[in-house]
């Protein structure tokens, strides 16, 4: 009874089956889908070209920013290459200006030591020491 049962739901449907595809209805049924898919893959691409251009639009903007970036870039090492050299001028001028004044600290000490000189700390007479010494 099992086998004839089934086989009997098996003729069933495909008499629908048959039915469908001689009124049209499953043909129907098929293109409705087709073009639901068709549509739904449609609205797809478009969403995909518009973030193309959404991503062309970034990518010409950083293109851009890039292209200024690299011109800031050139300038500040141009600044930094111009900073540098006014560095170096500026510690040669500094040790011209450190041995000018080692050199005069020297002279003055030298001078400071002759106002100093008196009998006691030289060969000098008692005689030649200033009355206040």
């Amino acid at each position: 009874m099992y086998t004839n049962y089934r086989i009997h739901n098996e003729l069933v449907s495909l008499r629908k089956k048959v039915e469908g595809f001689e009124t049209g209805d499953i043909y129907i049924r098929f293109t409705k889908e087709y073009e639901r898919k068709l549509t739904e893959k449609q609205r797809l691409i478009d969403r995909s070209n518009r973030q193309i251009e959404k991503l062309k639009e970034k990518c010409q903007l950083l293109k851009s920013e890039n292209s200024d970036l690299k011109s800031h870039l050139f300038s500040s090492d141009n600044n930094v290459s111009r900073l540098e050299d006014l560095v170096e001028d500026k510690d040669r001028h500094i040790e011209d200006l450190e041995e000018i004044i080692a050199r005069k600290d020297k002279e003055i000490e030298r001078m400071r030591s002759l106002l100093n000189t008196d009998s006691s700390n030289s060969g000098l007479p008692t005689s030649l020491t200033p009355l206040n010494k």
